[in-house]
């Protein structure tokens, strides 16, 4: 399901993942544990399709991030609340479809 071969990412002259090769398949689940600063959260913004200049491949079902988020086949969390205080629940949630040019929030069932 995701396969990653080779992946590296630097910021500047900053080395933060170095030839990364994992894959994950199917129905497993895993946990990505490190101290802080050790490329955790450059990882998921990789393969959440938020970070798209590295060396390497990622594939998800054969697709690289960018498309698979397209297709909306994958969303991200952050770990910090990053809800818009003015916005209730449900808007919260829906702002990425409507930052992505989802028009017709009622035809998915999606009621303000």
């Amino acid at each position: 399901m995701i396969e990653i071969k080779n992946l590296s990412k630097s910021y500047d002259n900053f080395l933060v993942l170095d030839d990364i090769n994992l894959e994950i398949k199917e129905g497993e689940f895993i946990s990505i544990l490190g101290s802080f600063g050790c490329g955790k959260t450059t990882l998921m913004k990789i393969i959440g399709g938020l970070i798209n200049n590295y060396k390497g491949t990622v594939k998800i079902n054969g697709l690289n991030p960018v498309e698979i988020l397209k297709k909306r086949k994958i969303g991200f969390c952050f770990q910090k609340a990053n809800l818009l205080p003015w916005r209730n629940i449900i808007k919260n949630i829906c702002l990425p479809l409507e930052l992505s040019g989802e028009k017709n929030l009622q035809k998915n069932r999606i009621s303000f």
